[in-house]
């Protein structure tokens, strides 16, 4: 399969909409070839994100009795010109209420766009481990971790490198990674498997700040670096920082036994 029969088939893919014969050759496409995997990566993130927006968005009272009256005022001083009777049936008095709606949601969606924040990584982040547990996800895997690491820090110009942690006393290697993109900065993915529950390592360039609205924050004082923890549903996640580099360990691992595990790892201040 060449690139650009795959692009036909990503959108179908994420939608769910392929036979099984098309998704087993689309998917055997998506191991192999990387640009590929990119897309349909991004596919998912970005109908996750649909999605997301949707269900919370909302027309303010004040911006419908804007829109309507502008519509109400173009219908008054439109010209009487006999549009095409292909489209006649849409000024149809019982269509008015429809075309109201949908200039509405465009007007609405457009500001939701422009003042929507921009989502945290560490939210980002449990989206990912998600989608990784699921199987979702499509990562290059490695069975020699130095190998791994070399891949990865080449990938971001050796501007900094994945914390890599040693986790085989729980029974979990590094398998694989890639790079992700998250509001314009480069995330280093590392993804530990095996008998115990899978971890994913996210390590960029940030600050505490990076850390998620109503994340709790305790101080160690013997590694001198501050922790932060955060969930959603049986997603955990531990933030921390160091040096230039930011460091967010997801599981589905108890909390307390996710966090014992982080601050044992975590190089001290």
């Amino acid at each position: 399969m060449e690139c650009k029969d795959a692009q036909e088939l990503i959108t179908a893919l994420v939608d769910n909409e392929l036979s099984t014969d098309e998704r087993s050759t689309i998917e055997a496409h998506l191991w192999a070839c990387e640009k590929c995997r990119s897309s349909h990566e991004q596919e998912l993130i970005l109908k996750r994100q649909i999605r997301l927006a949707s269900a919370a968005l909302t027309a303010p009272a004040g911006l419908r009795e804007k829109v309507e009256a502008e519509i109400e005022r173009l219908c008054a001083n439109a010209q009487p010109v006999p549009p095409p009777r292909w489209r006649r049936w849409l000024l149809m008095p019982a269509w008015r209420p429809a075309l109201a709606f949908m200039a509405l949601a465009v007007v609405t969606i457009t500001v939701a766009y422009q003042w929507w924040p921009a989502k945290n990584v560490a939210v980002v982040a449990l989206e990912i481990h998600e989608s990784i547990v699921q199987g979702q996800r499509h990562f290059t895997r490695s069975d020699d971790p130095a190998h791994l690491t070399r891949q990865l820090v080449q990938a971001v110009g050796n501007r900094f490198t994945p914390m890599g942690y040693d986790l085989s006393g729980m029974r979990v290697y590094p398998v694989g990674g890639f790079v992700q993109k998250i509001g314009g900065r480069e995330v280093l993915v590392t993804i530990y498997q095996g008998d115990g529950p899978a971890v994913t390592c996210f390590t960029f360039l940030g600050t505490e700040a990076d850390a998620p609205q109503g994340a709790e924050k305790f101080y160690d004082p013997e590694k001198r670096i501050n922790f932060y923890t955060f969930s959603d549903g049986d997603m955990h996640g531990v933030l921390h920082r160091e040096g230039d580099a930011i460091c967010i360990m997801v599981s589905k691992m108890p909390m307390a036994e996710l966090v014992a595990m982080v601050r044992e790892k975590a190089r001290p201040a």
